[in-house]
């Protein structure tokens, strides 16, 4: 866990992720407190020449997050929700973007027909348009249609905290979709 400090009205929030935004007065004004090392400078060849899975893997221990699978190409990354639910994150290097990729459970298969899923295609798309950070999509997965959120960025960009609040803030937001989806399924019955 680390601790993190609202710059706007000196609230101290413990996470094991990095909040978006402080709990008590919402502002996105925060600074790391505890005395982990995190590097935050941005190197431009930091995910370059075999250097991507030292890299997350150096990011993820210092975050204290579970890596399931990495290599020199991608990395898996597993996290336990609150709700009792397992959370995955995939990361994919492409030449110079990063791309962050978060699952939900809502799949259908390919040759379905979409419109049974219309109501949630429309909700995601409303979502997108709030959002600053990451989009709602749809990924082929395994032969399924999968309802995800990503977000993709140039490698330039990523340093520990960029790659911390991304991360974070996409698990937290398919986590938040799901419970809002078991919750309606849940008050048809």
């Amino acid at each position: 866990m680390t601790i993190f400090k609202c710059r706007d009205c000196s609230h101290e929030v413990v996470s094991g992720f990095y909040p978006i935004e402080c709990e008590i007065c919402g502002s996105s004004n925060l600074i790391l407190l505890d005395n982990i090392n995190f590097t935050s400078k941005v190197n431009d060849n930091i995910f370059i020449d075999e250097k991507f899975s030292l890299t997350i893997k150096n990011y993820c221990n210092q975050l204290g997050w579970k890596i399931n699978d990495i290599d020199e190409e991608h990395a898996i990354l597993q996290f336990n929700m609150e709700s009792g639910s397992v959370r995955i994150l995939y990361l994919f290097l492409y030449k110079n973007t990063l791309e962050f990729f978060c699952p939900s459970f809502i799949r259908f298969s390919i040759g379905e027909d979409l419109p049974s899923h219309h109501w949630i295609s429309t909700f995601l798309l409303r979502e997108n348009t709030k959002y600053a950070l990451g989009f709602w999509c749809i990924k082929e997965i395994a032969g399924c249609n999968v309802f995800s959120i990503m977000h993709n960025a140039e490698i330039v960009l990523i340093d520990i905290i960029y790659f911390s609040k991304v991360t974070s803030w996409l698990v937290e937001e398919c986590e938040q979709f799901e419970m809002l989806v078991k919750s309606m399924l849940n008050n048809k019955k």
